[in-house]
């Protein structure tokens, strides 16, 4: 009996776009679609179906795939404009964070700039199964991922801040966190407002105080958003005096 030849990664994505399809369910499509403001479009797969998906496709080409094939399949996936196919694609190349190398990030790099991730769910996607992985892996491409904070395009703005959460919620490279975020306090465009908000939050929770100091000093110039985001974990008595003395009243 002859093993069996593992599939190509066009082969495996056009394999998983079609299990998707199988499973789309449009009551399910209607309600995700309530949790996005931008026009997406969505097939209403539950993510435990489509991360089974993904395990069983990844069981096929683990020992026959390496780096390239995973970005190759990924890039394929992303190009569809569905957000579980996009998901799909990038929790696959996620199953090969063990091989990431340095290079992938001008890839992730074009994937945000060429709005291959265009929604906040799989710009989040792209930053826990790919960015988190790789930085936590190769530390020295943060300056380059430090820079998308001032790119044209909110969802590389975004990504500049998602992918630094781990970190800040273990009290790591502190100092970057907040040179990061305070590049971003008043960004116009409520989901980079948003994640801003939620970096601040998670870095305070190892060290409240500091997260307060930056409060007090920057927060006449935060937006509301992101400061309501920032002081969530703080008791009420706190978050009230602390909107009181910075007079945040950014849009």
């Amino acid at each position: 009996m002859r093993p069996q030849v593992p599939p190509s990664p066009r082969a495996l994505a056009l394999e998983l776009r079609k299990d998707l399809e199988r499973l789309a369910d449009s009551a399910a499509a209607r309600q995700a679609g309530t949790y996005f403001r931008e026009p997406v479009e969505v097939l209403g797969v539950g993510t435990p179906d489509l991360r089974r998906l993904v395990r069983e496709a990844h069981r096929r080409v683990a020992r026959a795939w390496g780096l390239r094939e995973a970005l190759t399949a990924c890039d394929l996936l992303l190009r569809d404009r569905r957000v579980e196919v996009k998901g799909a694609g990038l929790v696959l190349l996620g199953r090969f964070r063990r091989r990431f190398e340095p290079s992938v990030i001008p890839v992730v790099e074009r994937w945000l700039t060429a709005d291959r991730c265009d929604s906040w769910a799989s710009v989040d996607a792209l930053c826990s199964e790919v960015l988190w992985p790789l930085l936590d892996l190769h530390p020295f491409p943060l300056a380059r991922t430090g820079r998308w904070a001032s790119s044209p395009n909110r969802w590389v703005r975004r990504a500049s801040l998602v992918s630094l959460v781990p970190m800040a919620r273990r009290g790591e490279r502190l100092p970057f966190v907040y040179s990061v975020a305070l590049r971003l306090l008043d960004d116009k465009e409520g989901l980079v407002q948003k994640a801003c908000g939620w970096l601040l939050r998670e870095a305070g929770k190892t060290d409240a105080s500091r997260l307060e100091a930056f409060l007090r000093r920057h927060g006449p110039r935060v937006r509301r958003t992101t400061f309501r985001y920032a002081i969530e974990r703080f008791p009420a008595a706190k978050r009230a005096a602390l909107l009181v003395s910075t007079r945040t009243g950014a849009g």
